[in-house]
């Protein structure tokens, strides 16, 4: 098995959190707000930055 193998076990205890942590994205960021989220703990509303928003802003602060 490669590093990145992850266990259906451990499959079962992913939240946002540990999603994010681990791929560096969740599913929910790609759905649309009308949507169920995959985990308890995703955000709940666009307001709420998700990896994506904290990424670009890191980026652009890189950039300045």
């Amino acid at each position: 098995m490669s590093e990145m193998s992850i266990s259906w076990g451990e499959l079962a205890q992913l939240n946002h959190a540990t999603q994010v942590a681990g791929f560096g994205f969740c599913l929910c960021e790609d759905i649309a707000d009308d949507q169920d989220t995959p985990y308890a703990d995703c955000p709940t509303s666009k307001a709420e930055p998700t990896i994506n928003d904290i990424n670009k802003q890191q980026i652009e602060g890189d950039n300045k």
